[in-house]
């Protein structure tokens, strides 16, 4: 909830969070148990029982990422967050890079080396 909104508007919100919970604890157990039923009449023709649940599981994560991105913007703005990438990734790289390579590839070098000792 953020700062800005007022005592009401957060009670209501709040109440709309538990309202969500409540609708998710009854209706999730249903989904499962026509999976369930669903899932014995499959049983006999294939082995592969459990391909409608997860169908269902990514076609609700993936209604549920467009819902996000079509209703929440950026807080973010455009400018800031392209610094931000840019110092993330310098900062990332000055990690990778060993400080005794004199140039990049001989820098590759040493790293795959050091990925050969740790994997061995």
């Amino acid at each position: 909830m953020s700062a800005g909104c007022g005592r009401r508007r957060c009670l209501l919100l709040q109440a709309l969070i538990g309202v969500a919970f409540s609708v998710g604890f009854i209706v999730g157990p249903l989904i499962g148990a026509y999976f369930s039923q669903q899932a014995q009449l499959v049983a006999d023709v294939s082995d592969m029982f459990f391909t409608s649940p997860a169908l269902f599981a990514l076609t609700l994560a993936m209604l549920n990422v467009f819902f996000l991105s079509i209703c929440l913007q950026e807080t973010l703005s455009a400018d800031k967050r392209v610094k931000l990438v840019c110092v993330i990734v310098n900062k990332s790289l000055g990690h990778i890079t060993c400080t005794d390579c004199k140039d990049e590839a001989s820098c590759y070098r040493c790293f795959s080396s050091y990925l050969q000792e740790i994997l061995k």
